[in-house]
């Protein structure tokens, strides 16, 4: 009787393979060149879930709601330089796969779907190196200090 108790309760508990083994939770790893780059990041909703600086590490969610994926927009800016958006995407965890073993309907159908634990990290490190903006850059010096060679190219207005 004590074994039929134990095996029922267990099997309650293991119904939810990839909730068990991987979670619904991953890190998330920001590096820029160059370093001290301004990070923000956005869900899909466009709800912002962290600001910093690169190099950053924070944890994200692989769910977004009954059978959604998360998906996630890293923002990246430094002085002198484009601004560039980076996407991160999460792919189907195979330990879902695991309740069809164990037979786990219930963390099938109902845990792993609710808890985003079916869904994992595509690829856990944002290394991004920024482009050097092509913006001009007006600079204000005095005509005390400008080199001769450009001295010859002034126009007067």
């Amino acid at each position: 009787m004590r074994i039929c108790i134990f095996l029922i309760i267990s099997s309650f508990f293991l119904c939810s393979c990839a909730t068990i083994i991987s979670g619904n939770t991953y890190p998330l790893s920001i590096r820029t060149e160059p370093a001290g780059a301004t990070v923000t990041v956005t869900n899909k909703k466009g709800k912002e879930i962290f600001t910093g600086k690169s190099p950053a590490k924070l944890k994200v969610k692989s769910g977004a709601g009954y059978f959604t994926k998360a998906q996630y927009f890293v923002k990246l800016n430094a002085p002198g330089y484009a601004e560039k958006i980076v996407t991160v995407n999460f792919k189907f965890n195979g330990w879902y796969v695991g309740n069809l073993a164990i037979g786990g309907a219930l963390g099938m159908i109902v845990i792993d779907p609710l808890t985003g634990a079916m869904w994992r990290i595509a690829d856990p490190v944002v290394d991004e190196k920024l482009e050097q903006s092509l913006e001009p850059i007006l600079k204000i010096i005095s005509i005390a200090d400008m080199p001769e060679d450009m001295k010859s190219r002034l126009v007067k207005l």
